[in-house]
């Protein structure tokens, strides 16, 4: 049995400084310099997504990776590396775990000192919580075609590998519990409106520009990206109003809720969907109403035209050409007529299948006009 996972671990430091010198944890400076090439590099390796990004080298004394803090003593006794500097080939993580919740809890159980999930997951004695941020949540899976074509088979059997691998049930009906405190989950939602002016909720995936192509949509146009970083923004307001709540009973009982709303005028901090009380207080006066946006479309949801996108054909090309002379080491004149005829017929009529899948994509989304 193998384990296919690496931790990066970096203590900032300043002016310098050498850092703690904690066993595993590499001091960052990013102003002198001191570890940040490893840094840059293994942050290029957390969205280096197969086939479509290239894998990104990480180099690090052998030191760093044998304590790692990331990892349990037993394995760390089982991964002991000899080769120093020892230099790992990396692919984007959230192909297997996009949420590393379980490393989260440990880091909080052992600082907060409640290793029990009966003293974590209960509102009267829990100090401390982990906050899931859903992206993209995901929708209800469509019918899968059945056809045994190769292609159609092993992009299904990768859809499924990564769908299993990040699955993890029991996290997301614990924050979906409204008694268990161990956990919270926020995921996108807005407003549309129907030509004749009725407003139709959308909640997940649908509604952030980015949740396309499987959330790599944010990469094609700046508008995406900027029509969901507001959206978050005002979904959080809400959140920590209305959902980041507690209890009756844990304003009560709860050490720190108990000392925090004492003596206090605490009314004003009740959600105004179930009147729970706020975890973070809101002070001030906030603007809780939807951003008012207008993209180029015209309207507050970024729609592009066509041609904004085709203009990654010819990247597209090449990284497709790329990849197929890669694939496997081929002798000089092989790799000359497969250049030819990669370069005349291959990557055009890959580049063309790529497009057509993106351009029903993002019409589903109704991203395109």
């Amino acid at each position: 049995m193998q384990v296919h996972q690496d931790y990066a671990c970096f203590e900032l430091t300043a002016d310098g400084q050498a850092g703690a010198g904690t066993p595993g944890w590499m001091p960052l400076d990013i102003k002198t310099g001191i570890n940040a090439q490893t840094a840059i590099d293994a942050a290029m390796a957390t969205g280096a997504f197969p086939i479509a990004f290239r894998a990104r080298k990480v180099t690090r004394p052998n030191d760093i990776v044998n304590n790692n803090p990331l990892f349990d003593k037993k394995m760390l006794e089982a991964i002991q590396i000899t080769a120093n500097p020892y230099q790992s080939l990396n692919i984007d993580g959230g192909m297997i775990n996009n949420e590393p919740f379980d490393k989260v809890r440990e880091v909080l159980s052992e600082a907060c000192g409640q290793a029990d999930p009966a003293l974590y997951n209960n509102y009267n004695t829990f100090n401390s919580t982990v906050l899931m941020i859903a992206p993209f949540p995901g929708s209800k899976p469509v019918d899968i075609k059945l056809i045994d074509r190769l292609m159609h088979v092993m992009g299904l059997t990768l859809s499924a590998m990564i769908s299993q691998m990040r699955s993890k049930a029991a996290q997301v009906v614990d924050a979906m519990n409204e008694s268990c405190a161990g956990q919270y989950l926020i995921d996108p939602s807005r407003e549309f409106r129907k030509a004749d002016g009725t407003k139709v909720p959308i909640q997940g995936e649908r509604a952030i520009a980015c949740g396309a192509l499987g959330g790599f949509s944010g990469f094609l146009n700046k508008e995406f990206r900027v029509h969901d970083y507001f959206l978050g923004r005002h979904n959080c307001k809400i959140f920590l109003r209305d959902y980041f709540t507690i209890p009756d009973s844990a304003k009560n009982e709860n050490p720190i809720f108990k000392a925090g709303y004492e003596g206090i005028d605490s009314a004003k901090y009740r959600s105004q969907v179930d009147h729970n009380w706020q975890i973070i207080p809101i002070v001030g006066e906030v603007d809780y109403t939807f951003p008012q946006l207008t993209f180029s479309s015209g309207s507050n949801w970024p729609v592009l035209n066509w041609s904004a996108i085709s203009e990654f054909n010819g990247a597209l090309k090449k990284r497709i050409q790329a990849i197929i002379l890669n694939l496997v080491k081929y002798k000089p004149v092989h790799k000359f007529l497969l250049w030819i005829g990669t370069r005349i017929l291959l990557r055009g009529m890959i580049a063309r299948a790529v497009l057509g899948a993106i351009k029903d994509e993002l019409n589903r989304w109704q991203l395109l006009k």
